[in-house]
């Protein structure tokens, strides 16, 4: 596109945002005005970067409810040391497999069984990222899983919040929703779901699916 990547910091891309958030008006529809070329490159600028960086898109664009322990309320995820550790242990294997398929080797994926502590922010990490999967690549097939219903309510609050809260720019059309259930949205660009399901270790999870 000839457009040269900039690494905004998180304060001039929510100050972009902000500008050219009530532009949009709904899905097919005009923008109440044109963009600009400034703001229609910050916008390009935003939609690759977040495709290519999920960091770049967690701190800038994931919205989570923070815990008590640090007052509570709602904004963007910070990611903590604890999160750091567990997300260069996941590039890490993401490197080793990239490598095992180009040498044709087979390929397992991401698999990392995180036997954690109190208040090391796993779970917001792993929904952020599944949260990013399912609204920049096309076509993924997601599931979140928990032990009962009130947990996997949880789960979906927390997928929900984070959607919610994506800038148009960033936000593909939710075409179904079921509450605790199924998120799927729907335009020919991403068609992308995340399935909720409870284990009640009764039977296998996702049989038949891949996710």
């Amino acid at each position: 596109s000839g457009l040269k990547l900039i690494r905004h910091d998180p304060a001039t891309s929510e100050e972009f945002t902000e500008i050219v958030k009530p532009l949009w008006v709904a899905e097919g529809q005009p923008f109440r005005r044109p963009l600009s070329k400034e703001e229609l490159a910050f916008v390009t600028n935003e939609q690759m970067m977040c495709h290519l960086d999920f960091r770049y898109w967690c701190e800038r664009y994931c919205t989570i409810a923070y815990d008590g322990v640090v007052g509570g309320g709602i904004g963007k995820l910070k990611l903590g040391a604890s999160q750091l550790i567990l997300l260069d242990l996941i590039g890490k294997i993401q490197a080793e497999q990239y490598d095992r398929q180009s040498r044709g080797e087979t390929v397992d994926g991401i698999m990392i069984a995180a036997h954690k502590a109190r208040q090391v922010w796993y779970t917001a990490l792993a929904r952020a990222l599944q949260m990013h999967r399912a609204t920049t690549i096309a076509h993924s097939r997601c599931i979140g899983v928990s032990v009962d219903d009130q947990k996997i309510q949880e789960v979906y609050e927390r997928d929900l919040l984070a959607y919610d809260n994506l800038p148009w720019f960033l936000k593909p059309p939710l075409l179904y929703q079921e509450k605790n259930a199924h998120l799927s949205f729907g335009t020919n660009a991403n068609k992308s779901k995340i399935g909720y399901m409870i284990d009640a270790k009764k039977g296998s999870l996702g049989q038949g699916s891949q996710f």
